[in-house]
C-alpha cells in the first residue's frame, strides 16, 4: 500500500505544521499558556485507545521545539510514537478550554484548512480498507460454513450461509445511491444473511488427474473488466477436482486455506489496479491554492480499457480535485479572516479576485482583496505594511502553480478598512512582485490611557502617560514630546479612555497572506507588524519597526526589528539585529546576532558571533564561538573555539578546543578544553580538565570582598600558568609544569608526575603536596611563602627533602614563620 503510506505521511507532515503554528500562538500569548497546550498535546500522545496514559514515553511536543523539517519532525515522531499518533493528537484541538483566539489565528486557519485538504483522499483509504477487510471476513466466513457442511456425520441441508457472491457488490465501484441516501458514498458488500445455498457436495467434485495428489483449485487470472474479488470468490463457489477418496472435511480446510490465498491475491491486483490509474486516488499533494482541474486526466493513467478498480480509482481522484478546487475557491474569496470577507478585482494586480462580503469587498466580516500571480518559478515578494499593526505570513509550497496575496482586516470602516482597499499588488519584468499597504490615520494625540476592550494598537504623544492591559499584565508607559506607538502585546485586545486629547478607537490589525512557490525569495518591511513565514525559501530580508520576524526555512535570513524577536528555525547565513528583543536560531550555517536587550540562544550552527548588551547567550553546538554580553551570561555547550567576554555574569563552557574568556564579576567554569586563557576582575575561575591554562584575576581590581576575590580552581592539566591577585590558587591534579601565584591568597597545588612547580605568595601560604610516582619522577618545587611546605623526595633548590616528610623553609619564609609538618598526600 505504498500509495496509501504516501498521503498519510504527507497528511502526517501537514497535521506538524498545524501544531507548530498552535504552539507558536500559545507562545505568543504567555509562556504558561504555551506550556498549557504543550502538556496537552502530549497527554493526548501518550494515551492508547484504552485510556492508558504512559508516561514514560517521550514528548512529542518536544520534537517539534527541536526543530527541522515537518518531514523531519514527522519521521522522529512516529518512530516514538507510531504511525498512530496523528489521531490521537487531534484529539487535543477538542479538548482545548480557552483558545485564546488561536482559531482565529490566519497562520492556524492556513495550516489547518490545508491539513483538512487531506481529509477525503484519508477517508477514501479507511473505506477502501474497511471494503478489503469486509470481503476477506466474507469470503473466510463462505469456507467455514463449507467446512460444516462438509463435516456433516450424514448428506443433509447445510447450514445457511451468506449471500452467494454479487460481482458489483464486490468490487470497489461507487454503486448509485439509494432513495434518501448521500451521493458518492461507497457501498458495502452485502451482510450475512439468511438464503440458503446449495450444500457443499464432494461427490460432485471431477476426480483429480494422477494418484495421490491434490488437484489445486483453478483460480482464474484477472482480466480486464474483471475483479480480481470476484474471482476469488469463483475460486471458493467453484471449486477443482478433488480426489474421490479425500474426506470432506480435509477438502473443505483446503478451500479455507486457497480462500486466504485469494484474498491476498485480489489485494496486490487492487494495488496494481491503482498504480495503473496513475497517482489516484491517493497521491494528492493538499495544498490551498493547489490542484488540477476536475477534467485533468492523472499523470500516467491507463489508456486502455478500464478494470472497476481503475475507474473507482479515477472517480475517486476527481472527486477529490473538486473537494480541493472548492476549498482554495472559499479560501482566496474569504481570505484569512473567515467568511463575509474579500473584495473588487484590484487595479493593476493579475488575477484579482471579487470577494464575498458586497460590492466593495466589505462585509460582516470583515475587508479583504486577493490577488493571484500564474506560474510555479521561485518569485520575490516586496510585501510593505506600513502605519499599521497586524501581520505579514507568507507561505512557501512546493506545489504551488499560482502566487496568491490575500490583505484583509477584521473592520469594515475606517483607517484599516480604507488601506486594505487601497491596497497595490504590482509585478515587475523581473517578475517582481510587490505588495504594499499604508494605512492613513488612526492615533491618538495626548491625553490619558487606560484598559479597555477593543482592539489593535495605539499612536500617542505630546507627553502622554499609557496603561495597557493584557491578559492580567498591565504596563505603565510615559513618553516625551515625541509620537510613540504602543504595540498590544501579540494582537492582544485592549483599550482606552483619553483625557485632554481628542479620542478615536484604534483600528483592528491588517494581515498580508501569501502562498508563493518553493525557493521564493521575501523582501518585508513593517511600521508595527511581524513577519512568519513556513516552507522553504531562499532569500529572506526584513525590516520592523514593532515587530517580530520568525522564519523556518531559507538559505539566507537578514533581519532588523526595532523592537521584536527574530527567530530562525533552519538557515543558511542569519544575520539578525534588534534593539529591544531576543534572537533565536535553531540551525544555520552562520549566524551573526545582535541585540540591545535581549537574549540570543543558537542550537547548532558553523560559526556564530553574537553581541547583547543586556541578556543572555546561549549557543548548544558550533564550530567556533565569539560571544560578548554587557549584563548576562554565556552558556556554550560545545564548540572547536570560544571567545566569550561578559561584564556582569557567568561563562560556562562545556567542551571547547581553546577557549578565550574574559568576565569583570561573576565566574567562569570550563568543565573541558584544549587550551583555556581566562581574565577576570573579581569573578573566579573554576576550570575542571584542560591540557594548557593560562589565567589571571583580579585585573584592575583595587579593593574586593571576601566573598568576591577571584578565586582560581583547576582540576586536571599539564601546563598552569595561574596569578590571583587576590583571592586563592588550587591545582588539584598537575601532570606536568604549574606557575603559580597567589601575592594575597593561599597557593595549594597537588602533583600526579614529574615536572617544575613554582608556587609563591606575599601573604598566605604555600603548599605542594605529590604523589609517590611525582617524586619518583624528578619533581621539582620552587616555593616560596609566608608558610611554605613541599613534599618529601623532591627535588628543592637547597636540599632533599627530610626523612620526616615535608621540608619547612624557614630561610625562605623568616624565623619561626613556618608551618607544621605534614605527611605527603598520595
Amino acid at each position: 500500500m505504498a500509495l496509501e503510506e504516501e498521503v498519510l505521511t504527507q497528511a502526517r507532515e501537514q497535521l506538524v505544521r498545524v501544531l507548530r503554528a498552535m504552539m507558536r500562538f500559545m507562545d505568543r500569548i504567555s509562556k504558561s499558556k504555551g506550556q498549557e497546550f504543550r502538556d496537552l498535546v502530549d497527554r493526548n500522545a501518550r494515551t492508547d485507545r484504552n485510556g492508558k496514559v504512559d508516561s514514560q514515553r517521550p514528548s512529542l511536543t518536544a520534537e517539534i521545539d527541536r526543530g527541522g523539517s515537518p518531514a523531519e519532525i514527522s519521521g522522529r515522531i512516529t518512530a516514538i510514537h507510531g504511525s498512530a499518533w496523528s489521531g490521537r493528537t487531534t484529539n487535543s484541538f477538542r479538548q482545548i478550554r480557552d483558545p485564546q483566539g488561536m482559531f482565529g489565528d490566519p497562520q492556524v486557519i492556513a495550516a489547518t484548512n490545508a491539513y483538512q485538504s487531506y481529509q477525503p483522499a484519508l477517508r477514501a483509504i479507511a473505506a477502501d480498507r474497511n471494503r478489503l477487510l469486509q470481503l476477506a471476513r466474507q469470503t473466510e466466513d463462505i469456507a467455514r460454513q463449507t467446512l460444516l457442511a462438509s463435516q456433516a456425520a450424514t448428506p443433509r441441508q447445510a447450514p445457511p450461509f451468506v449471500q452467494p457472491f454479487n460481482p458489483a457488490a464486490a468490487t470497489n465501484q461507487r454503486v448509485q445511491p439509494a432513495p434518501g441516501q448521500a451521493p458518492g458514498v461507497p457501498q458495502a458488500p452485502p451482510p450475512p444473511g439468511a438464503q440458503p445455498a446449495t450444500p457443499f457436495n464432494p461427490a460432485a467434485q471431477t476426480p483429480a488427474a494422477g494418484p495421490g495428489n491434490q488437484a489445486p483449485i483453478v483460480s482464474a487470472t484477472p482480466t480486464v473488466g474483471d475483479s480480481a474479488m470476484a474471482t476469488a470468490y469463483r475460486n471458493v463457489m467453484q471449486p477443482g477436482p478433488a480426489r474421490p477418496n479425500q474426506p470432506p472435511a480435509q477438502q473443505a480446510q483446503s478451500v479455507l486455506e486457497q480462500v486466504r490465498a485469494a484474498v491476498q491475491q485480489a489485494d496486490a491486483a487492487i494495488q496494481a489496479a491503482q498504480a495503473r490509474a496513475g497517482q489516484a486516488p491517493y497521491r494528492m499533494t493538499p495544498q490551498p491554492g493547489v490542484g488540477q482541474s476536475a477534467g485533468a486526466q492523472a499523470p500516467g493513467a491507463a489508456q486502455s480499457v478500464m478494470s472497476p478498480q481503475e475507474a473507482d480509482a479515477r472517480a475517486a481522484a476527481q472527486e477529490l480535485r473538486q473537494g480541493m478546487q472548492a476549498a482554495a475557491q472559499d479560501r482566496a474569496t474569504q481570505g484569512p479572516g473567515g467568511p463575509g470577507q474579500g473584495g473588487p478585482p484590484g487595479q493593476g494586480g493579475p488575477g484579482a479576485q471579487a470577494g464575498m462580503g458586497g460590492p466593495d469587498g466589505r462585509g460582516q466580516g470583515g475587508t479583504s482583496r486577493t490577488w493571484t500571480v500564474p506560474g510555479s518559478d521561485p518569485v520575490t515578494l516586496d510585501a510593505r505594511l506600513l502605519g499599521a499593526g497586524g501581520r505579514v505570513i507568507v507561505v512557501a509550497d512546493p506545489n504551488c502553480t499560482e502566487a496568491r496575496i490575500t490583505v484583509s482586516t477584521r473592520d469594515t470602516t475606517g483607517p484599516a478598512a480604507d488601506a486594505v482597499q487601497d491596497a497595490g499588488v504590482r509585478t515587475g519584468p523581473d517578475g517582481r512582485i510587490k505588495a504594499k499597504v499604508q494605512q492613513v490615520g488612526g492615533s491618538v494625540e495626548g491625553g490619558t490611557i487606560s484598559s479597555g476592550h477593543y482592539y489593535g494598537d495605539v499612536v500617542v504623544g505630546n507627553g502622554s502617560m499609557v496603561t495597557v492591559s493584557d491578559s492580567g499584565r498591565t504596563t505603565h508607559m510615559s513618553f516625551g514630546n515625541n509620537t510613540q506607538i504602543v504595540t498590544g502585546s501579540h494582537a492582544s485586545r485592549f483599550g482606552y479612555n483619553v483625557s485632554g486629547g481628542n479620542s478615536m478607537e484604534s483600528p483592528s490589525p491588517i494581515d498580508i497572506y501569501a502562498v508563493v512557490p518553493e525557493g521564493s525569495s521575501v523582501e518585508c518591511r513593517t511600521h508595527n507588524a511581524s513577519l512568519e513565514t513556513s516552507g522553504k525559501l531562499n532569500i529572506v530580508d526584513a525590516r520592523t519597526g514593532n515587530g517580530d520576524v520568525t522564519v523556518e526555512q531559507a538559505e539566507t535570513v537578514e533581519a532588523k526589528a526595532g523592537n521584536g524577536d527574530v527567530k530562525v528555525e533552519q538557515a543558511g547565513t542569519v544575520k539578525a539585529d534588534t534593539g529591544n528583543g531576543n534572537v533565536d536560531v535553531t540551525n544555520a550555517r552562520t549566524v551573526k546576532a545582535d541585540t540591545g536587550n535581549g537574549n540570543i540562544d543558537v542550537t547548532n550552527a558553523g560559526t556564530v558571533k553574537a553581541n547583547t548588551g543586556n541578556g543572555k547567550v546561549k549557543v548548544g553546538k558550533a564550530e567556533s564561538v565569539d560571544a560578548h554580553s554587557g549584563n548576562g551570561d554565556i552558556d556554550v555547550g560545545s564548540a572547536g573555539k570560544v571567545e566569550a567576554e561578559t561584564g556582569n555574569g557567568v561563562i560556562w563552557v562545556e567542551h571547547a578546543g581553546t577557549v578565550d574568556a574574559t568576565c569583570g564579576n561573576g565566574h567562569v567554569q570550563v568543565e573541558s578544553a584544549g587550551e583555556v586563557d581566562v581574565s577576570t576582575g573579581t569573578a573566579s575561575v573554576d576550570i575542571r580538565n584542560a591540557d594548557k591554562v593560562d589565567v589571571t584575576t583580579g585585573v584592575g581590581v583595587t579593593r574586593t570582598t571576601p566573598s568576591s576575590r577571584g578565586d582560581i580552581t583547576v582540576g586536571s592539566t599539564k601546563d598552569a600558568n595561574l596569578h590571583a591577585k587576590l583571592g586563592d590558587v588550587r591545582v588539584t591534579d598537575l601532570n606536568g609544569n604549574a606557575d603559580v601565584r597567589a601575592p594575597q591568597g593561599s597557593v595549594d597545588v597537588h602533583a600526579n608526575s614529574g615536572g617544575t612547580v613554582k608556587a609563591s605568595s606575599t601573604m598566605g601560604s604555600v603548599n605542594v603536596t605529590a604523589s609517590q610516582t611525582a617524586t619518583s619522577q624528578g619533581l621539582r618545587v620552587d616555593a616560596a611563602g609566608a608558610q611554605v611546605q613541599t613534599p618529601a623526595g623532591a627535588s628543592t633548590p637547597q636540599a632533599a627533602a627530610s626523612s620526616g616528610g615535608e621540608r619547612s623553609f624557614t630561610d625562605r619564609s623568616g624565623p619561626d614563620r613556618s608551618g607544621p609538618s605534614r605527611p605527603s598526600r598520595e
